[in-house]
């Protein structure tokens, strides 16, 4: 239950940083990216806990093009952390996960044309 909260804790900072918007253009994801996307949003508003977390995220970083696989990649690795080591609160301010995880979800919302969420936040997964 512990590391729940702090994955919670660690996807919350990091789904605010999310929210700003980039010009950059991003090329279509594969379908199976996008799907994976909307799989891990809709995990997240279900709160489900930290293995299931891990196996959306897994699929996410498994469909994720070249160009964003790595930073996938680094949010995989930042989960298996936290499960592995809940107390350690390092884990929750790493710059290096909120960026990397705020790049994912930037792709995922604009490649994936994901919309956006109510309460004027970003439309992405994380």
């Amino acid at each position: 239950m512990r590391a729940n909260v702090l994955l919670t804790a660690l996807v919350v900072v990091v789904s605010a940083a999310g929210c700003r918007s980039s010009d950059e253009p991003v090329t279509r994801p594969p379908e199976a990216f996008c799907q994976a996307a909307i799989d891990l949003e809709e995990g997240l508003e279900q709160l489900v806990d930290i293995d299931e977390q891990i196996r959306l995220v897994r699929r996410l970083v498994e469909t994720a093009p070249p160009e964003i696989e790595g930073d996938a990649r680094t949010f995989l690795d930042a989960l298996e952390a936290v499960r592995a080591d809940p107390d350690n609160p390092d884990l929750r301010d790493d710059p290096d996960v909120r960026e990397a995880v705020d790049n994912v979800n930037r792709f995922a919302t604009k490649g994936c044309e994901l919309p956006e969420r109510e309460g004027g936040g970003g439309g992405g997964p994380l």
